[in-house]
């Protein structure tokens, strides 16, 4: 067979002496499963080979696209006549998502990157496959999918492959009540339903013509905010079929999901109205918000809430809101951290707002808590000029509209020229300035780099960088802890 595999004589087959029969001259299911584990790994090799000569009409283009439209009909057609066996699904994930990340990232010739995202619809449209790819779809969709629709370098073709995927997810009702349960309603999870929901009303909204060098016209710019608009009318739909069920379900003897439904409401309000609007439902709900220890776990854990939000919060100079900014700071750790990897987590997870006595009121803090962590391991005022130092040559190496840039000399020589400094060695100094160098300290970058700043503004998207941020998180090269072969999350169930 294909690659010499499978069959029945084949020492591979003699090491799988179990058979399933279901019918006169039924094929063995060792077989079956290796002659089809066998074409999902041919095809997605063959979707993945180089390309040398990139226009549509070459060679590879056409053999890459005619494997991938071969793996979107074999997909599609799951469920027609024809079920794969169970047992190999979850071998099939590594194949199919090697193929899919690689040919979205590629950004000539579009045909393949809309060719792939055609097949992650196919299997959108197969029950088996979408249970045992749930946690991957969901990674495609939030790290690539979302962000290169909202990319101006982003070509009307793939928009539209996009949005048709997207259509195909939110007309789903059973598809999105599950997302919806299991990722907006845990307050430990990313809301994939809101970030949808956010992104297509963005795009519905936005004219984009005349777009970072790829033109759009007016009568394309209304297709694209018709089917925004279009996916949108179905996620409504969706949920309005859906909130009936939860209603009803929503008793005393259930607190846990009648708090969740509140924490994702206040999250909303927080997001979409302001903090203070979103604290208020807050106390509303609870009087334990009143607390500056519950407020400050709630805007610690709450996943998606706004960071400039969080920013103008900490910004008052009063004691309720130092109260919970002192009760949120305590919840790091920065036991035997370097002094720039805690900086880098910690002015990651808010966007400061205001001038600065403000920074220094956010920042001093910061320094004692650190020093605390790590048994008073310098000084604190030399800390804080330290944080204060790295801020600026991140600011000067990363900012393109900064004409001035320290060198990392004077860089040590400044801070080596304070008495409160003496604890930093020259070392220390010169790899802290070499590795905010090499990685800039950026709150959208650090903390989820496809659901950022850069996307909603319409910069340009670096595919490379989106690949390995899909990569990492699905457990690829570049990163990541094995994903692929972590078991795929348990649903709740649809009958509330």
């Amino acid at each position: 067979w294909m690659e010499g595999g499978g069959g029945e004589n084949s020492p591979r087959h003699e090491r799988h002496p179990r058979f399933s029969v279901t019918g006169a001259g039924a094929v063995p299911l060792e077989t079956e499963q290796e002659n089809f584990l066998l074409v999902v790994r041919s095809l997605s090799r063959l979707s993945r080979r180089s390309v040398k000569d990139a226009s549509a009409d070459s060679v590879e283009v056409r053999s890459r696209t005619y494997a991938l439209d071969l793996l979107r009909g074999l997909f599609h057609s799951f469920g027609r006549g024809y079920s794969p066996p169970a047992n190999v699904l979850p071998g099939v994930r590594r194949y199919l998502l090697e193929s899919v990340v690689a040919n979205m990232c590629t950004v000539f010739p579009p045909a393949l990157f809309t060719t792939a995202v055609e097949v992650v619809g196919s299997v959108l449209a197969h029950g088996p496959v979408r249970a045992v790819l749930k946690h991957e779809l969901v990674v495609l969709v939030v790290k690539l999918l979302l962000p290169v629709l909202q990319a101006s370098s982003s070509s009307f073709g793939q928009r539209v492959a996009i949005l048709g995927v997207l259509h195909k997810i939110c007309e789903d009702g059973p598809l999105v009540a599950e997302l919806f349960l299991n990722n907006d309603c845990d307050c430990r999870c990313l809301g994939v339903i809101e970030h949808i929901a956010r992104t297509l009303s963005l795009v519905a909204r936005t004219p984009h013509t005349d777009e970072g060098g790829h033109w759009i016209s007016a009568a394309q710019s209304g297709i694209l905010q018709h089917y925004a608009l279009r996916a949108l009318c179905a996620v409504l739909v969706s949920l309005a079929e859906l909130l009936p069920r939860i209603e009803s379900s929503a008793s005393p003897a259930d607190p846990v999901l009648v708090e969740q439904l509140g924490m994702i409401r206040a999250r909303l309000v927080w997001n979409a109205e302001g903090w203070k609007k979103g604290l208020a439902l807050l106390q509303r709900m609870d009087p334990k918000y009143n607390e500056p220890a519950h407020l400050a776990r709630f805007i610690k854990t709450a996943p998606g809430l706004d960071k400039t939000e969080i920013g103008k919060f900490f910004a008052p100079n009063k004691e309720f809101h130092l109260d919970v900014f002192h009760q949120y700071l305590k919840m790091f750790n920065f036991k035997d951290r370097d002094v720039d990897a805690a900086v880098r987590e910690f002015m990651t997870s808010f966007r400061i707002q205001g001038e600065g006595q403000i920074v220094q009121r956010l920042l001093e803090p910061f320094a004692v808590k650190f020093n605390e962590d790590n048994s008073m391991a310098f000084d604190t005022d030399g800390l804080y000029l330290l944080v204060m130092s790295i801020m600026m040559v991140n600011t000067e190496c990363h900012n393109p509209n900064s004409n001035v840039r320290t060198s990392k000399q004077h860089f040590i020589d400044l801070l080596a020229g304070q008495k409160c400094c003496e604890l930093f060695s020259p070392d220390l100094l010169g790899g802290i300035y070499e590795r905010i160098c090499a990685q800039e300290i950026r709150i959208d970058c650090d903390t989820d780099p496809c659901l950022g700043q850069q996307a909603d503004s319409g910069a340009g998207l670096d595919f490379t960088t989106v690949s390995t941020c899909a990569s990492s998180a699905l457990g690829g090269p570049g990163g990541g802890s094995g994903t692929l072969d972590t078991p795929a999350r348990s649903i709740l169930p649809l009958q509330l």
